[in-house]
């Protein structure tokens, strides 16, 4: 296999179930450069809500923010935004059709949160800057992405389909996620392969869940963790172990070193 980057999702693949990556996964990935291979992970989360994960495995891409945001060195990139109007649209069409809910979205201000009046929690920490707001007022900014707590997975893909956007939903969550059309990971995998000048064919892409699909489709090699969901081992080229057993860091030692 001559692969050149590799790319792998970070919850439910590379890290264990109690969010830990183990002594050897962190060893495996700080030795690719000595074999000429760039890593990056591909994720859901804020760029400040990995640290921890980063620090460990010392990638030299981080795609994030569900690849609306990828950055190198800690800088951004490049980013996929939804423009202001967009934005606002779907926004109200939220509030309207499911009044109350949790809502976050995230520009490049920070990410900004709408909590149900039963659920006032203000998240700091790893994840600043975050704010707790209500969403009174317009939007003035672009977004990277909006994010709606629901239990209709109908109104969803109505807002998709009337706003001409793409959304995400999430493994066991109630949670739908509104971005540009072209952005997700592997329009941010896509965008990085032009960048790097590595071929789609040189990459290695791990995962475990339907955010993974595209991306995984998209490059030479995809390898499921065995705790993948069915559709993720239907289009992989391979399969590896568990995330709980270091499945990931397993694979790279087994087939690319």
């Amino acid at each position: 296999m001559d692969i050149k980057l590799i790319v792998t999702d970070l919850d439910n693949t590379l890290l264990r179930n109690d969010k830990s990556i183990s002594d050897y996964t962190a060893a495996i990935f700080r030795k690719c450069p000595d074999y000429g291979i760039k890593t990056s992970v591909a994720t859901a989360r804020y760029i400040t809500g990995i640290t921890p994960f980063t620090d460990r495995i010392l990638p030299d891409y981080q795609i994030t923010n569900d690849g609306t945001m990828t950055f190198c060195n800690g800088k951004l990139l490049f980013g996929f935004y939804m423009d202001t109007e967009l934005s606002n649209e779907i926004l109200n069409m939220i509030k309207k059709e499911n009044p109350g809910c949790y809502i976050s979205i995230v520009n490049d201000n920070g990410i900004f949160r709408q909590y149900p009046a039963e659920r006032q929690v203000t998240l700091t920490g790893c994840e600043s800057p975050s704010y707790t707001v209500t969403f009174n007022e317009p939007l003035k900014l672009p977004t990277f992405k909006i994010v709606m707590e629901c239990s209709s997975p109908e109104l969803a893909e109505e807002i998709c389909n009337r706003f001409d956007c793409r959304y995400l939903s999430y493994r066991n969550e109630n949670r739908y996620a509104f971005m540009a059309k072209n952005a997700g990971k592997a329009g941010a995998l896509k965008k990085l392969a032009e960048v790097t000048g590595i071929p789609t064919g040189n990459i290695a892409a791990f995962g475990d869940d339907t955010n993974d699909l595209d991306m995984m489709k998209l490059c030479g090699v995809s390898v499921a963790v065995s705790n993948a969901i069915a559709d993720i081992k239907d289009i992989a080229t391979h399969t590896t172990d568990s995330n709980e057993n270091d499945g990931v860091a397993k694979f790279i030692e087994k087939y690319l070193f």
